[in-house]
């Protein structure tokens, strides 16, 4: 083809047809440069076909992740019903002066619930490593920017703060009344411990009996420390928890709008 279009130029020099000429190099650098631009135009919808299905595995990896998370959250809150019903539960009782009865072992036990919940951040830090413009929906990459930085730092200091509390109670408060902080269960107690929760997968059995009830139950600091872990939990837990869940539902259905489109 090269030598095709030489002939014809080197024909239209030697029969002195310079405007003829000119028309024709001027048409054959047209056509050069529509060469190019469809060749761009081929590889840049190639390069953008290549983005955009890199962009839907990490949207579908980040949707089955959330889904996951959002499953935990839901489990770690079911745990914390619990333990919160526990407090609420001690507290009034403590209050009417009722006579001890074995059920309050459990009830004592599950008062600590740690806050061990942790969102996973691997299709996070896969996103990071590909860079954030990946995700062509700005509002959408915000999102998950935002909602994973929290997570990554908020949680963090939430879980430091309120461990800090149950450790703190089971180094100063505890040991007046009780003589470990969980003690083993027989079968019996085991399973009214478990149908309690309302939850046979979780083997978890914590159960704490005080040495002197009645000593107990006049410890004004020990009351002081149920309410106060009690609204604690609220500001440090409940309050993350819902966030959580606000901002993952969110962010799921941006994915899912984003991947029907």
């Amino acid at each position: 083809m090269i030598k095709f279009f030489r002939r014809i130029r080197q024909n239209l020099i030697m029969e002195n047809k310079t405007s003829k000429y000119l028309k024709y190099a001027i048409g054959e650098i047209i056509l050069v440069v529509i060469g190019i631009l469809i060749a761009l135009q081929i590889n840049n919808w190639n390069e953008n076909r290549i983005l955009k299905g890199q962009e839907t595995e990490i949207l579908k990896s980040f949707r089955s992740s959330i889904r996951n998370d959002l499953n935990s959250v839901e489990k770690a809150m079911h745990r914390y019903d619990q333990a919160n019903e526990s407090i609420t539960f001690l507290v009034d009782y403590l209050q009417k002066d009722l006579l001890y009865h074995d059920s309050l072992a459990i009830h004592f036990g599950n008062i600590n619930a740690d806050w061990t919940l942790r969102i996973d951040h691997s299709v996070f830090e896969s996103l990071k490593s590909k860079g954030f413009n990946l995700i062509t929906n700005d509002i959408l990459k915000q999102d998950i920017i935002s909602f994973y930085s929290f997570a990554e730092e908020g949680l963090k200091e939430t879980r430091s703060r309120y461990t800090a509390i149950i450790e703190d109670a089971s180094k100063n408060i505890y040991p007046r009344h009780f003589d470990a902080l969980w003690e083993p269960a027989s079968r019996e107690k085991r399973q009214e411990y478990l149908d309690y929760k309302k939850n046979p997968d979780d083997g978890i059995v914590n159960l704490m009996i005080p040495r002197d009830y009645e000593s107990l139950k006049e410890d004004y600091e020990f009351l002081y420390f149920l309410k106060s872990l009690r609204n604690q939990q609220f500001w440090l837990i409940r309050r993350q928890a819902n966030r959580i869940n606000t901002e993952l539902n969110s962010i799921l259905n941006r994915i899912d709008t984003e991947l029907s489109l």
